[in-house]
């Protein structure tokens, strides 16, 4: 939204305008993709090409007809900003370094690890309790080094916490962006309860009484994590784990909270 704001990027603008991506070149739907489409998972594409049967990025479906997450499409996005500098992944990183994590004051918050988080990341279980030799995972090893925009955020709790009051607080964006930010844009699913589940661009919400809470989790091999905050009441959570259980534990967190009326 900062690039929005500084009239660098058109969310509605396909982005092949900005950086063709010669990898779904092929099929040309990919044209009609969009940075909204892409923040909202409307994109069409995969989680990932690797977890598809012939290792292949395709689109699935017509794009912005359907939901399905999509660390692909955020990655697009990342070299389009990253064209958009004109620079390489380390200048997108002082990109956010610049433009986030300084003036929120978030010290150890980075896309592209440094020493720092090498030497204090926590080490990775699995679901057996297993250490995961994270150093020669394949994820890590593909990626050392990129700015992985869906993924390689590194991040403690108090730091990310300040960039979740800044949200709760509306700072560092306008009115307008904020809007933006928190508008339903993709229907995922409807609850046993009959209430709704949507995605916005880049938080999930809900229909009431949870329509002005934002939430999501996020995993990787061995580490799992989950944070949530209400705007209106002006509270919230974070939770990162060095095992597989990081969003249940926040959900069932959640649960226990609606439960005391907190």
């Amino acid at each position: 939204m900062k690039y929005v704001e500084e009239g660098k990027l058109d969310l509605d603008k396909p982005l092949y305008e900005y950086l063709p991506f010669p990898d779904i070149a092929h099929d040309e739907r990919y044209k009609k993709i969009t940075g909204r489409m892409v923040l909202s998972h409307w994109s069409g594409f995969p989680n990932w090409r690797e977890n598809e049967e012939d290792k292949k990025l395709k689109i699935k479906f017509e794009p912005g007809t359907d939901y399905e997450y999509s660390g692909e499409g955020f990655q697009y996005l990342a070299m389009v900003l990253k064209h958009i500098e004109g620079t390489d992944w380390n200048g997108l990183e002082t990109a956010f370094q610049d433009k986030v994590a300084k003036p929120l004051g978030m010290e150890h918050t980075t896309f592209i690890q440094t020493p720092y988080t090498i030497k204090n990341k926590a080490e990775p279980y699995d679901e057996k309790s297993q250490w995961v030799d994270w150093k020669n995972d394949y994820w890590y090893k593909k990626d050392k080094g990129k700015f992985v925009a869906p993924a390689s955020i590194h991040s403690e709790p108090i730091d990310f916490s300040k960039w979740m009051i800044a949200v709760m607080n509306k700072e560092k964006l306008s009115q307008d962006s904020f809007k933006e930010l928190f508008k339903h844009h993709s229907k995922i699913s409807t609850s046993s309860t009959g209430i709704s589940i949507y995605y916005t661009l880049g938080f999930i919400t809900a229909d009431e009484p949870y329509n002005s809470t934002y939430f999501h989790g996020g995993s990787n091999e061995g580490f799992t994590s989950w944070y949530l905050m209400d705007i209106d009441k002006h509270w919230g959570y974070v939770l990162f784990t060095n095992s597989v259980y990081g969003e249940r534990l926040g959900n069932e967190l959640w649960n226990y909270l609606e439960k005391k009326k907190y």
